[in-house]
């Protein structure tokens, strides 16, 4: 039994903090899936082995791995996984949620577990992903509540390199963030068909830019042609409706990777 799928990566619109639960920070967070993906080819084996095809990550220590360990635990399957990674390493992204997300969907489709009540277990962003879309996203992500979202929009995103989350939210911790504003003002602009700049906040932004100079490099270069803004916990950078080519081809001299994504309606599908 085998199946291909496409895991599709996300942008946060908006990120704020209140507060914590335990060790775990609370959010109000506006995210949307993108045209970005990891593919992923999962199948039925005899024992676990999650592979990528690229270097820098450890095949056991990693969502996908820690995925089809629950799921060997529910039903009794192992799994072998191949993933082609193209969802930015710690770009905030979402690309190691994506290929939980991917790991969960095959085994539903092919052995019947209940995807969404296993996603929780694995990470912040994984619930959310499973269905994709644009969602309002709260608690230590576990509460979703999809909403509408008209808005036709692009965006160019660049990817600065690895941001760890452990020490983003640590620094928020010390320091703070923006006091980004609640997620239902965007909510209802989105509704509406609008997706204002001055409402895409990440509280976050300040940890991210300490620990990866690039950052404000690639924040700093965008300025000059379009706002730009944080994803996640970093270290990507995006700008809505940019597609400068002039732009694309100065970034990418300075060595960075850049992709052109629109708006997708879902965060996993078999092709």
């Amino acid at each position: 039994m085998r199946m291909k799928v496409r895991a599709y990566g996300k942008l946060n619109l908006s990120l704020a903090i209140n507060g914590k639960r335990g060790n775990m920070h609370l959010l109000d967070s506006i995210a949307t899936t993108v045209s970005a993906y990891d593919e992923l080819e999962v199948e039925e084996s005899e024992n676990i082995s999650v592979s990528f095809d690229c270097e820098g990550i450890s095949p056991t220590q990693n969502t996908a791995y820690k995925t089809a360990l629950l799921v060997r635990e529910l039903c009794g399957k192992s799994l072998t996984v191949s993933v082609k990674k193209r969802l930015p390493i710690g770009g905030g992204m979402g690309g190691s949620s994506a290929d939980a997300v991917g790991v969960l969907y095959a085994s539903e489709k092919l052995f019947g577990i209940n995807a969404r009540e296993i996603a929780p277990k694995i990470g912040s962003d994984v619930l959310f992903m499973l269905g994709g879309g644009t969602a309002i996203i709260s608690g230590v992500g576990d509460q979703v509540t999809p909403i509408k979202n008209n808005a036709n929009f692009s965006a160019l995103i660049v990817d600065c390199g690895f941001v760890s989350t452990a020490d983003c939210y640590k620094i928020y911790d010390s320091v703070g963030g923006v006091n980004a504003r609640p997620s239902t003002l965007l909510a209802n602009k989105l509704a509406l068909g609008a997706l204002p700049d001055d409402l895409l906040e990440n509280d976050l932004l300040h940890g991210a830019l300490t620990l990866n100079p690039r950052i404000k490099e690639v924040m700093d270069i965008l300025s000059a042609h379009a706002k730009p803004h944080l994803t996640g916990s970093g270290g990507c950078v995006f700008a809505l409706n940019c597609k400068d080519k002039a732009l694309i081809a100065l970034l990418k001299s300075k060595g960075f990777d850049c992709y052109e994504v629109n708006y997708h309606p879902v965060g996993v599908e078999e092709i």
